[in-house]
């Protein structure tokens, strides 16, 4: 069994392994189980000089060796040309007021600073939201400190039992039991790290 990984602060780290009902087990010699890479979202800059041709032909795999489709992931300024419109792609119909996303275009023409100030505040809601959840349990071990030891000691202790302790701690469990009642709004096991870290401050004021 592998454990999927992705990038956290230039680093590949194991991502939380599926829940199972399984108990674990330790038989004999077992060999650590390897993370493999696995790219969920890609975002792509090119230099001024270069064509636009292989995004907005959708040729990812042909022109960068990957599969995958283009999704609309930024805001785009609301005070642009009619010209200016037709250079982001993948623009989506906007909604009352609500930002224009699209898959991308110029820099000069996405709202970064707006979305910058959005994910700011959303990352702050969720953040107390999960501090409500997980109110009176410890602080968890994140699921590389279970993945390392078991890398370091596989025949002592196996993936089933390192991921069985990942998933039987209070905090993770408390998690669990909110996402289960709350559908709606889920908070992801594997955000664990950055949520115990604390709160981000929403904005910098500089001088």
């Amino acid at each position: 069994m592998n454990a999927s990984t992705a990038a956290r602060n230039g680093q590949r780290v194991p991502n939380p392994p599926p829940q199972q009902g399984t108990k674990p087990s330790n038989n004999g010699h077992q060999p650590p189980a390897k993370p493999t890479a696995t790219i969920t979202t890609m975002i792509v800059c090119l230099p001024d000089g270069l064509s636009r041709e292989p995004l907005t032909a959708h040729q990812l795999d042909r022109h960068f060796g990957v599969s995958g489709t283009l999704q609309p992931r930024f805001w785009s300024k609301s005070d642009l040309y009619l010209w200016q419109w037709r250079r982001l792609i993948g623009r989506s119909k906007a909604a009352k007021n609500q930002p224009v996303w699209c898959a991308g275009g110029p820099a000069r023409l996405l709202d970064l600073t707006g979305m910058r100030q959005g994910a700011g505040m959303g990352a702050g809601i969720r953040h107390q939201l999960w501090q409500q959840a997980v109110q009176g349990t410890k602080p968890a071990q994140p699921w590389v400190h279970f993945h390392t030891r078991h890398v370091t000691e596989p025949d002592k202790y196996s993936y089933e039992q390192a991921a069985a302790d990942f998933w039987q701690q209070p905090r993770v469990t408390a998690m669990r039991v909110h996402n289960a009642a709350n559908i709606g709004t889920p908070l992801a096991v594997d955000e664990l790290e950055m949520l115990q870290a604390g709160p981000w401050p929403t904005s910098t004021t500089a001088r």
